[in-house]
């Protein structure tokens, strides 16, 4: 699947649903719902022609139900979750691949998504997985049972939300030596740096975003996971091909929110969340695009300049570190020979 996978689809027609498809209890639970929230509705049929048509409507569903494909079968947990390890093969390649085209979503065009363009983007995110897989009866259940596509849409987000917790531990782990964290000058040290968001500067401020714990993080995270569509960028831009501004913006939003916490005392686990970091994610979007319509070809250069920096990274990676930066470091003629 390839970014297009986030296209628009049209809207579907809202069938009757089903709910934990192929489940006796599940099935009686659901009908007796439906029964309870018929009394009060006005109804100008006759009774005789009324019962008839529930009759048909129950022997339609229940025939619906033992005729599912067993592809299509949702497994869910004692307490009513769905875990990816629980579903037969065909169906987690569908939720796999729209795990993954999630994270590429918030890599590639927006980190924090608004509530309503997530549950556009995750249904058709999914769809196409189906699709993308040939898994016609999977399709079919996403696009008439309700309940069944969100449960779907619950595990993919649940899996987006651990994905944004990896940036922030890769980031955690990546920014403590390269800043001086660990001394007791560090509240000062963190005070310098969020003040006017000077964590984005190496040393020289005519280089923004350009320093080794960006580069590290967009390896670990984002290189690593995406490198045949870091491939289709490349060959797309003639060579030069740039870093995301989605992606540059939400690394430095972890870097951001990293210094925060540690500035507060608070515990490593935070969420990272877009309730909380959204306006710094908006701010480092704003700013890139401002650096782009000022002086494009500057920006290019710098983009492009990080691309390059982070696919060294990933031939001369040794460890965490660039092998021959640390060497550079050491007195080599001054150490023991014994």
């Amino acid at each position: 699947m390839t970014s297009s996978s986030f296209g628009s689809q049209g809207p579907t027609s809202r069938v009757k649903k089903t709910s934990r498809t192929c489940s006796n209890e599940s099935i009686l639970a659901e009908d007796e719902a439906e029964d309870d929230s018929d009394v009060g509705t006005l109804n100008i049929k006759s009774e005789a022609h009324s019962d008839a048509e529930s009759e048909a409507e129950s022997h339609d569903t229940t025939e619906s139900l033992l005729c599912l494909d067993p592809t299509a079968h949702l497994v869910y947990t004692k307490t009513g979750s769905v875990r990816l390890t629980d579903q037969n093969i065909e169906l987690r390649k569908v939720i796999q691949c729209g795990i993954l085209e999630v994270k590429a979503y918030i890599a590639f065009e927006h980190g924090y998504p608004d509530l309503i363009t997530k549950n556009v983007y995750t249904r058709n995110i999914l769809l196409k997985a189906a699709q993308y897989h040939a898994a016609a009866p999977i399709e079919k259940q996403m696009q008439t049972d309700d309940e069944y596509l969100l449960a779907l849409t619950n595990l993919i987000d649940a899996r987006a939300s651990l994905f944004r917790s990896d940036i922030k531990e890769v980031t955690s782990k990546s920014i403590i030596g390269y800043f001086c964290l660990g001394g007791s000058d560090s509240n000062a040290i963190i005070d310098q740096l969020l003040a006017s968001h000077s964590y984005i500067f190496p040393q020289a401020f005519d280089k923004p975003y350009q320093m080794q714990p960006v580069f590290l993080i967009l390896h670990e995270v984002f290189f690593k996971q995406f490198s045949q569509r870091f491939c289709n960028i490349a060959k797309n831009k003639g060579g030069r091909p740039e870093i995301p501004i989605p992606m540059l913006a939400i690394v430095c939003t972890a870097i951001c929110a990293t210094l925060l916490a540690k500035r507060n005392k608070s515990s490593d686990d935070f969420k990272f969340t877009g309730n909380q970091f959204l306006d710094i994610y908006n701010h480092h979007v704003s700013l890139l695009g401002s650096i782009k319509k000022k002086v494009p070809i500057k920006f290019h250069k710098m983009m492009s300049d990080i691309y390059e920096e982070v696919n060294r990274f990933c031939h001369s990676i040794s460890g965490a570190y660039d092998q021959d930066d640390s060497l550079s470091f050491l007195d080599l003629d001054g150490m023991d020979d014994e």
